[in-house]
């Protein structure tokens, strides 16, 4: 049988000790998103999730298992060869109405125009991964073509025509700069937050670019060494598959060995090999997670031969918040009181802190059935410059700030200026002159 490649972040579920799953609902829009940026690599944590991944069926049962990114079907729209206004993409209707269960009544003006040689309209697989970013970040009005967006619709904390505010990334080092001379105070009047839940949406390449975040975790152990396989195993019968030091492989071998299905010739199962790890430092290795490091992004290149690069992972015992606080929580050390040690729950899982909202952010996930819904035949017929067929029925919204209120952490709020840090460090110096 012909070996396929790996599917998703698959070593947390074949590792005996599996990372906590993301709970909740989370249905966020376009704001939350993020996109890799290009001029300097961005830290992220990849949160774990569950999501039906229709790439991993199980050979015997035919049972679709889950995954820690959401996976669905997207139409890109090149209308003109460049410029503003140019591309567009949505999730395509037949897809997500199959997915909701009401299959037998949808129709998508994409599809039907695709099928009739519109050869502007393409279909993908789109992959959207749960994060969480880390950085300073303050409330900026939304603008679009130099303006601001304003909402369509009354909600609950906003009024229509009231501008969409986000939490906006503060870049210029000047205003960092400004920021943690305060960072504190800010922090307390909720002006600055230090981390925000996002998530990132790729395609086949990317997606499978993001996955080598959990293959550089599992170069780390849990007690500061480092880790490499010195044999792999099945995942069913748990027997040995290969030696590295007997076959002599080379890294590139292993790291192709390890990513590819494999034949085991004692059961005949194939499957996903399971390395079995050694460590330079203890005789018990660990091997970290993707959810247990965080990873600094970037993406090179342009076009089809763009990448995402990652410049390097950080254990999460040893990354820092701007403000120079922990991200996880830690307790006396119960052999040596003068010592700290990293908390674990029950499951030996790290304990991620309250503070700064970090355990919420890390344990949520989007609602990517939310966050993926697809727009009205009516909006694609005017980008696309048809008519609906009279029978078909509407889809959904066709308002891309409609769902604002519906958001349940995440939520707008009414106006305020990005310089509202200004003006508060402003009251706070007159009110100590006065003193």
């Amino acid at each position: 049988m012909a070996r396929s490649r790996a599917i998703g972040l698959r070593r947390s579920v074949l590792r005996g000790r599996r990372s906590q799953r993301g709970t909740g609902g989370w249905r966020g829009g376009w704001r939350d998103r993020f996109d890799i940026p290009k001029a300097e690599a961005e830290p992220i944590l990849l949160t774990p999730g569950e999501y039906p991944d229709p790439d991993n069926i199980d050979e015997e049962t035919e049972e679709m298992g889950f995954a820690h990114f959401h996976t669905c079907k997207s139409h890109g729209v090149k209308l003109k060869p460049k410029g503003p206004g140019s591309y567009y993409s949505d999730r395509c209707n037949l897809e997500y109405a199959q997915t909701i269960g009401q299959a037998e009544e949808a129709n998508c003006l994409p599809c039907l125009k695709r099928e009739q040689g519109d050869r502007r309209i393409g279909l993908k697989s789109l992959y959207s991964f749960n994060v969480v970013h880390f950085g300073i970040f303050e409330k900026q009005p939304v603008e679009r073509d130099g303006k601001k967006v304003r909402y369509e619709r009354d909600g609950e904390n906003h009024k229509r025509g009231d501008v969409v505010m986000q939490w906006g990334q503060v870049t210029r080092p000047r205003d960092k700069k400004e920021i943690l001379e305060e960072i504190d105070d800010l922090i307390e009047e909720e002006e600055v937050v230090l981390a925000r839940k996002k998530y990132v949406e790729v395609g086949l390449g990317f997606r499978d670019q993001l996955t080598l975040i959990d293959e550089d975790a599992s170069k780390f152990c849990r007690c500061g060494g480092n880790v490499a396989p010195e044999a792999f195993e099945c995942e069913r019968c748990e027997e040995e598959l290969i030696s590295v030091e007997e076959e002599n492989l080379s890294p590139k071998e292993v790291e192709d060995y390890s990513v590819e299905r494999q034949k085991c010739d004692h059961c005949g199962h194939v499957g996903l090999p399971v390395p079995i790890p050694v460590c330079d430092n203890c005789n018990e290795p660990e091997p970290l997670t993707f959810a247990e490091v965080v990873a600094y992004v970037r993406r090179v290149g342009e076009g089809n031969k763009s990448q995402i690069r990652i410049e390097k992972v950080v254990p999460i015992t040893e990354f820092e918040l701007p403000n120079g606080a922990s991200i996880i929580e830690w307790e006396e050390d119960p052999n040596d009181e003068d010592e700290m040690v990293a908390a674990l729950d029950e499951d030996g899982n790290y304990v991620f802190t309250e503070e700064y909202g970090i355990r919420k952010l890390v344990q949520s996930q989007f609602n990517f059935e939310k966050v993926h819904r697809p727009r009205d035949h009516s909006w694609h017929a005017k980008k696309l410059g048809c008519k609906v067929p009279s029978k078909w029925k509407s889809v959904s919204s066709s308002s891309k700030y409609a769902n604002y209120e519906d958001d349940e952490d995440n939520g707008a709020e009414e106006e305020e200026t990005s310089t509202g840090r200004r003006r508060t460090r402003r009251r706070r110096r007159s009110r100590a002159q006065a003193e």
